[in-house]
């Protein structure tokens, strides 16, 4: 199936006081702030379950499911900061734009036995789980005057974010009946995640891409347990 959303929203100006005077109570500086936001969604996603029944008493079954989607965003931001008699001191113009998509997926492979009419039972699952994103931000800030001068220097802030996680599970458990409808259960149950997400910013100096190190962590995460 597909899914395709798109999504345009305004934010129509919205004053708010930014500092007060604490002795008087009385409002100095004003945030004007205009925003609107674009969002432009395509998703899709697929299920699939097949059960082979190899006996009488055995089954086996596999089921994926599947997750996908592209997706883009304009954000444009208009910050003005005013004194108490909505003069404007200075300017904010704020840009961003996201471009980016996710793979998500998983399998699932399952088996049951059944021994006997009195309902001993052995069951085992084992499961696989994938996310996946990549994503891309431009993120532009221009200062002005109140004469629409430039006060500083723009700047230009370009992010890539690509992250991976990987979920790998085993489950097998047996059941034996006891009188009076009690059960016994044993089982074992193992799992393995790997998580590894990045987050490279660069500056955009003189016209050319300088890696903004401050921003750009890379954590890896690998989790294993059993029970």
């Amino acid at each position: 199936s597909q899914m395709k959303k798109t999504g345009l929203k305004f934010c129509y100006p919205q004053i708010s006081p930014g500092d007060k005077n604490v002795y008087n109570n009385e409002i100095e500086t004003i945030l004007d702030q205009q925003s609107s936001l674009k969002k432009h969604t395509i998703s899709h996603n697929a299920k699939l379950g097949i059960d082979f029944y190899a006996g009488e008493h055995t089954t086996l079954g596999m089921v994926f499911i599947g997750d996908f989607a592209d997706y883009n965003s304009t954000d444009n931001n208009i910050t003005l900061l005013q004194n108490k008699f909505a003069y404007t001191d200075s300017s904010l113009t704020a840009r961003s734009r996201v471009k980016g998509n996710f793979r998500n997926s998983s399998i699932n492979l399952n088996f049951k036995h059944r021994f006997d009419s009195i309902g001993n039972e052995l069951t085992a699952d084992i499961d696989y789980v994938a996310f996946n994103q990549q994503e891309a931000q431009l993120l532009d800030n221009a200062y002005f005057n109140s004469d629409m001068s430039r006060r500083k220097t723009p700047t230009t802030l370009q992010g890539r974010l690509p992250a991976d996680v990987g979920i790998y599970s085993v489950k097998i458990d047996f059941s034996h009946p006891l009188n009076h409808g009690a059960k016994l259960e044993t089982g074992l149950k193992s799992s393995y995640v790997k998580t590894d997400y990045t987050a490279l910013y660069d500056n955009l100096q003189n016209g050319m891409w300088v890696p903004d190190y401050g921003k750009t962590p890379r954590p890896q995460v690998i989790n294993w347990a059993t029970r």
